[in-house]
């Protein structure tokens, strides 16, 4: 999916009213779930991102980002 089209979806299905506020809110929950999935499943989602975003989630998965057991998805007491 291109960048543009991505966001014009996140847009009209959250009815935010500029693209500005699309394009902070699809970063927010890419950044929320890259820090939370199994590597492995992040980098799938990655690949169905555009490449901006894409890039920043391989980034966290390749990294550890911190979240504990990447493989399982357990994090902090709580399993995803």
């Amino acid at each position: 999916m291109h960048h543009d089209e991505m966001i014009g979806k996140v847009q009209a299905l959250a009815q935010l009213p500029d693209r500005g506020t699309a394009e902070r809110a699809a970063h927010a929950v890419v950044s929320t779930l890259s820090e939370r999935l199994p590597s492995g499943l992040a980098r799938h989602v990655a690949a169905q991102l555009p490449a901006d975003m894409a890039a920043a989630m391989r980034e966290a998965a390749d990294a550890g980002g911190g979240a504990g057991n990447r493989e399982s998805g357990h994090r902090g007491g709580r399993n995803l």
